[in-house]
């Protein structure tokens, strides 16, 4: 053949509808091999990644078979989660793949490949290639929100990289610039220090390390919310899956859940056991305002908390509160004025059971505990609440509603 053809549409593999290449005669692609290597990579392994505009290109001296065939993933992360597909928005990236016959030859002993970013602002990459090819269960031209494309970028995740390197995206940000997040978010006081610093900016956790290591990447991640609504609940993440690692330094985010939220818990686990975790009030100057205009107040119950009634809202205050005092459970029943509103599992006992672990609804700060939980919408004749251990009752009392 007098020509060597490079795919260049780089969405997707060549058809019908979108075959536009580059021909390049005999020795071109070692000239343009050349070319490439002339320039400093963005990330060296296995292959050299550049970085150019939006596009990522591969390249390799000396290419044996067994590396060309193995597949690439690319793993982008946006600098705004809502530009992800709605199936990927949980992971905090998009997932590609790609074989070096779709996007690129190997010619002359040498391999090039090139893969264009999405069209979205892009925080920083992570690509590689994987020890092992899955079936195919995809084109690459498949729409973007499909269920294939999902299940393949999940296929992908499971599989072991071969190699995989991260860097930033040259005109983005993570959180505000790979280059300059100390000038930004490293220069605000941290929510929490301690392995990693934390720092809140609107409703984005960002997990802040310099000097890191791969290995203080290794254990996972996780984040309790505590609010007195359905915004309460815990998430878990791999740093890979909401970070980069990246001149020394590591950087991740977490988006809250919408809602309303009293405060968060979050740190690194290992097992059964938390590596390092601490936990802080979205917003510290109301929670202790909050607290303090609670103490001012008569309780609707005095006992080992006092509990509150505001609206439709009760909490659970302790001034002089240790760790010790919020493990026991806590037991809330509600009696409704009309046993009907009652969920049907629930009529035959003749009350809801919204018992709780305090973590779920409140917060230790400053050697305070507050905890608060929404009542449910139907009118309630009281409510009967406390902290028990297996079948014993800690404490309780009952609060007469009125209603």
């Amino acid at each position: 053949f007098d020509f060597v053809a490079l795919p260049v549409d780089l969405g997707g593999s060549l058809t019908p509808d979108n075959s536009r290449f580059f021909l390049y005669r005999p020795g071109a692609l070692d000239g343009a091999y050349a070319a490439l290597a002339a320039r400093e990579p963005a990330a060296r392994s296995e292959f050299e990644v550049r970085l150019d505009g939006r596009t990522l290109t591969y390249t390799r001296g000396e290419c044996p078979g067994d590396v060309a065939d193995a597949r690439f993933h690319v793993e982008v992360v946006p600098l705004d989660a809502d530009d992800l597909p709605a199936g990927r928005r949980a992971a905090g990236f998009e997932a590609f793949g790609f074989a070096l016959a779709d996007r690129g030859a190997a010619f002359g002993g040498a391999c090039v490949a090139r893969f264009e970013l999405p069209g979205y602002p892009v925080a920083g990459v992570r690509t590689g290639q994987r020890a092992a090819d899955p079936p195919p269960v995809w084109e690459p031209w498949v729409e973007r929100e499909s269920s294939a494309r999902r299940a393949e970028a999940s296929r992908l995740a499971e599989l072991p990289p071969a190699w995989e390197v991260s860097l930033p995206v040259e005109d983005a940000s993570f959180p505000r610039g790979v280059s300059g997040w100390r000038e930004t978010v490293a220069a605000a006081e941290p929510a929490l220090s301690s392995a990693f610093g934390v720092y809140l900016e609107g409703r984005t956790l960002h997990y802040v390390r310099d000097g890191c290591a791969e290995a203080d990447t290794e254990a996972r991640f996780f984040v309790r919310v505590a609010a007195s609504g359905e915004a309460a609940g815990r998430s878990t993440f791999a740093f890979r899956d909401r970070g980069l690692r990246y001149g020394g330094a590591c950087l991740a985010a977490f988006g809250l859940p919408d809602g309303e939220v009293l405060g968060v818990r979050t740190g690194q686990y290992a097992g059964d056991a938390e590596v390092w975790a601490g936990e802080f009030p979205l917003d510290p100057e109301a929670w202790r305002a909050r607290f303090e205009a609670l103490a001012a107040a008569e309780p609707a119950l005095s006992s080992a908390f006092a509990v509150h009634l505001e609206g439709r809202t009760l909490h659970y205050a302790r001034e002089e509160c240790a760790a010790s005092d919020v493990e026991a459970r806590f037991f809330l029943h509600v009696t409704p004025l009309d046993a009907g509103d009652l969920p049907e599992e629930r009529r035959a006992a003749g009350f809801d059971n919204l018992d709780f672990a305090f973590g779920e609804r409140g917060l230790r700060y400053g050697g305070r505990c507050l905890a608060s939980v929404a009542l449910p919408d139907y009118g309630a004749a009281r409510v009967v609440t406390g902290q028990f251990e297996g079948e014993r009752r800690l404490w309780q009392g009952a609060i007469a509603l009125g209603e």
